[in-house]
């Protein structure tokens, strides 16, 4: 918590004052964002428990091969690349047990790298797709990086780490659209609709959701990390608030139910649900350079025996 209110003043202090109401997009090519997940603001410590993920994003050159082939059909798009890093760490309820005979879900520590491309059609359509390689298991050292801070910070340390999914190398693609459509000058409905698919998740999704009092076109918000521009594009300072829901149909999920191949069973593993119901809401604001987003996510039960979970989600990036 230490470490978020640190970012957090820093943030507001460099970026939230600095910079006019409307400016140009004319030399923001670039873009570094950090997002710190944690459900430690409803003071519980389980399931989806924390997460980290550092991005680069780049604005591709309106001469590149990519760009002219997407703008052909006289269409105005941009594309954005991007590369994140991150980490997720996931524990069953009771953390106090060795036995997994008193486990809801396994233990699971996931590092991985990603690259996607976005293309952003107009003011309110963007298709993005991404490729992802990670690492899951004994191997990522997560279970270690938790019991040791747990020590540090006076918590008591997980005792199951021993039964977590099996180490294994996972490659998953995911294909998502965007598409926005604008209500009234301060009420919208954005719709993502998209699949992952691989083998360490496989899911198809919908997701709705509305954002409220000054926002932007969803091509230029900071709602779809999209505020890299070419000469001639307006940047508006935007504050506004979101509120979303979302339905999963799983076929497969690695963190709770172990390999797809039977060659590398995992020592403990539980049946994921195939219907994942989530809920979203929260705030985000942008100016030129910097953009903050803070949201909390709610999870219906993925596995029979689980319960339900929130966690926060919080969001910093400057660009350049």
């Amino acid at each position: 918590m230490r470490i978020i209110l640190t970012i957090s003043i820093l943030f507001f202090s460099n970026y939230c004052f600095s910079f006019s109401r409307i400016d140009t997009l004319k030399n923001l090519k670039n873009e570094v964002s950090l997002t710190i997940d944690n459900d430690i603001l409803f003071f519980i410590d389980w399931y989806y428990t924390a997460g980290h993920e550092l991005a680069y994003r780049k604005l591709l050159s309106e001469q590149s091969n990519l760009v002219k082939r997407f703008n052909q059909k006289h269409v105005d798009s941009k594309v954005i690349s991007s590369i994140n890093f991150g980490n997720k760490i996931f524990t069953p309820k009771k953390t106090k047990f060795a036995n997994t005979l008193n486990m809801d879900r396994p233990y699971a520590g996931y590092t991985y790298l990603d690259y996607s491309i976005s293309r952003l059609k107009g003011l309110s359509s963007i298709a993005n797709l991404e490729f992802e390689l990670g690492l899951v298991g004994k191997a990522t050292g997560l279970g270690q990086v938790q019991q040791w801070w747990h020590k540090q910070v006076g918590y008591e340390a997980p005792r199951g780490w021993e039964s977590q999914i099996a180490n294994e190398f996972i490659f998953n693609i995911s294909y998502q659209l965007q598409k926005s459509i604008k209500i009234s000058p301060d009420f919208d409905l954005v719709s993502n609709t998209g699949f992952v698919a691989g083998t360490g998740m496989n899911k198809i999704n919908q997701d709705l959701t509305v954002r409220l009092i000054d926002f932007s076109p969803l091509t230029q918000s900071v709602f779809s990390n999209s505020l890299l521009g070419n000469e001639g594009d307006l940047i508006k300072e935007e504050v506004f608030l979101f509120f979303g829901c979302g339905v999963d149909y799983v076929v497969s999920n690695i963190f709770l139910e172990g390999s797809l191949f039977n060659g590398n069973p995992s020592p403990f593993t539980v049946d994921a649900n195939n219907w994942l119901f989530r809920k979203n809401c929260g705030i985000m604001y942008a100016k030129k350079r910097g953009s903050f987003a803070f949201s909390v996510i709610s999870l219906g039960k993925e596995m029979e025996k689980g319960k339900k979970h929130s966690y926060a989600s919080i969001r910093f990036s400057q660009r350049f």
